[in-house]
Parts: C-alpha cells; sequence; structure tokens
C-alpha cells in the first residue's frame, strides 16, 4: 500500500504520532539506550543490496528503480548512509514521485531535547549514517540539526525503515544493511548479522551466534542451508 503523505510527528521523545492521511494510530516508541563502538568511515560507496531469496527479479527490479529515481535527483546508493530510509521507500512509508521536491518532503518533526521544533526531511535522512557508533557523545555524523541553538544541536532518526521513526542519539541507531531489500533497524549497537542463519545476536555475548549450538530444528536447517553458500563458520 502506498501513502500519499506520511509524517511523523513526536512530543518530547516519548510518542509519535503516525498520520496515514484518513487513518491515523499512536505509536510508544522504544528508546532503549546503550553504549557504542567504533563509527565507521563513511565514504560514498556504491553497492548491489542484498536480496531475499524466492522472488529476485521482481524485487531487484523495485530496488533499481529507487536507486534510479534518487540517482536523478543527485543522491547515489552507498553501503553506510541512508539505507533506513530506503527501506521505507521500497515498504511504502515514503512516497517518490520523480519530482525535485521529493528530497524536501517532511518525514519527521517534533521537539528535540533543546526544546525547539525540527523539521526532517528525506534529504537529511538519506546523507545519515546507518550505524550511530560511538557518535553519540558528539554526534558529528548525524544529519538532522537544529537550526536555533548556537551549537547546533545534532540528533539521529531510527526506524524509519518499519513507519515508526524517532528520535535518537546514535547509542540505539543500527540499521542492518546485511539484511535483505536495503537492510532493516536492529536497534542495540552491540547487535550483528550472522551470516550463518540470517538472524541477529548480541556481539557481548559471544564472539559467534548462538545457531551454532542450537537443538531448534528450524535453525538446525537455516545453518545447514546456509553452508552450502560458503558463509557460514566452518
Amino acid at each position: 500500500q502506498h501513502y500519499k503523505s506520511i509524517t511523523f510527528i513526536e512530543d518530547n521523545m516519548n510518542t509519535v504520532l503516525v498520520d496515514l492521511g484518513t487513518n491515523s494510530k499512536e505509536l510508544t516508541a522504544d528508546k532503549s539506550s546503550n553504549t557504542n563502538s567504533e563509527l565507521d568511515n563513511h565514504e560514498q560507496e556504491s553497492y548491489p543490496p542484498v536480496l531475499p531469496a524466492g522472488k529476485p527479479k521482481k524485487i531487484n527490479k523495485k530496488v533499481n528503480k529507487i536507486n534510479e529515481q534518487l540517482k536523478a535527483l543527485g543522491v547515489e546508493p552507498n553501503k553506510r548512509k541512508g539505507n533506513c530510509a530506503r527501506a521505507a521507500i521500497y515498504r511504502g512509508h515514503i512516497l517518490l514521485t520523480d519530482h525535485p521536491s521529493d528530497l524536501d518532503q517532511v518525514v519527521l518533526k517534533g521537539k528535540l531535547d533543546c526544546g525547539d521544533l525540527v523539521e526532517v526531511t528525506l534529504h537529511d535522512l538519506l546523507k545519515q549514517p546507518d550505524y550511530g557508533g560511538s557518535d553519540y557523545a558528539d554526534l558529528e555524523y548525524a544529519t538532522v540539526e537544529c537550526k536555533e541553538c548556537t551549537g547546533g544541536y545534532r540528533t539521529y532518526v531510527s526506524r524509519i525503515c518499519s513507519g515508526e521513526a524517532y528520535f535518537n542519539n546514535g547509542k540505539s541507531h543500527n540499521h542492518c544493511t546485511d539484511c535483505a531489500v536495503f537492510g532493516e533497524c536492529i536497534d542495540d549497537y552491540e547487535r550483528f548479522h550472522c551470516d550463518c542463519c540470517g538472524e541477529h545476536y548480541f556481539g557481548y555475548e559471544s564472539d559467534e551466534c548462538q545457531c551454532q549450538d542450537s537443538d531448534d530444528d528450524v535453525m538446525v536447517k537455516l545453518v545447514k542451508d546456509s553452508r552450502k553458500r560458503d558463509n557460514c563458520y566452518e
């Protein structure tokens, strides 16, 4: 389903109001707070997105169309930036019309901790790093900035891809681009993508995914199948 417009309103960092034109619903956003690891270098890098098995031709056509639409607007694909917003476009939460004004559409607006109201555009989010890393202290790479503050208060926006966008200081901003079709938000900075089973695991608990020791029949099959692709543990 595609919407003509979608705007997320956040008030005092607690509640997200999703305006779907004819339907509205209130969502409580998860604001979990975590420490961060090292932030990746965010140089431009073109890449082919990961595609799920089953309908690769149809999905690839839609992915390529989105990339071409954004490229025509001057935004190149990047492995480490803007993929949460691209995933939102793919899932119908943000609509492209092939007009330059697409980049100026407001995706999220609300009050920041500094007390000022900001409007976040699609262009802001397409430049945003997919991982907050250790940036939560300085917010050097955050692309959403308050224009009213003397120091230029900055913030991240997370979960755009799921239609539940909210402001985030970077601690819980982790959008996994190893997942299919522009990736998905996995929140905690210490969660990692397992190339073996395709799930996510907490790195501080183990150096490898728990699927290696699982007795679950479904998980065992996932591991067995993935080993055929030579991207699993030995």
